[in-house]
This record gives C-alpha cells, structure tokens and sequence, in this order.
C-alpha cells in the first residue's frame, strides 16, 4: 500500500504520496511507522522521520517569512511549489502582449 502524508492546520487538511511503498501486515497505523527491526523497516521509518523534521523546518521558515501557514502553503513549500501569485487574468494580458 502506498504512502502518504497528511497536514492538517487549522482543520484544513491536504495529502501527498511520498513514492513510498509498504505491505499491509508491516505497517502500524496508530503509530504511523514500519513494524519490525528488518533493514526495510529501520530504512523507512528513519525517512519518515525526516520527512517530520523537514516538515517543521518549513513550517518555520514560513513563519520567519511572514507568510501565512496553510496545509497548502506548507505542502508546496516543502514540494518546492512556488506560488506565483498573479492570476489566470494577468497571465493571460502578459502572454497577449508578448506575442
């Protein structure tokens, strides 16, 4: 079954697959982490960890930057989605004045 993580701030909530893999009977939901000590399990669980930490770093960063902190701010950040902020509008008049 594959992987996904799952933000949620201010009940908003968004998920994301982490392109990770695990068998059903391997994986302890409440926890939230591989079952076992096999190479996979210790592997996959470290990954996992730092997926958290690098999760609250960008939290952090978002914070430092004044920019508020959304489900959805904090999942594109931490994919490297930057927000272009203009709208379809001004993409349009921009691409129109170029040709």
């Amino acid at each position: 079954m594959p992987i996904y993580i799952r933000i949620t701030v201010n009940k908003q909530r968004v998920e994301f697959g982490l392109q990770k893999s695990i068998e059903d009977n391997q994986w302890h939901a409440e926890k939230g982490y591989a079952i076992g000590s096999s190479k996979s399990a210790r592997e996959l669980n470290s990954y996992l960890d730092f997926v958290k930490s690098k999760m609250l770093v960008t939290k952090r960063e978002l914070e430092e930057m004044g920019k508020p902190t959304t489900a959805t701010t904090l999942k594109n950040k931490y994919l490297g989605i930057e927000d272009s902020g203009k709208t379809i509008l001004e993409i349009f008049s921009e691409h129109n004045e170029r040709c």
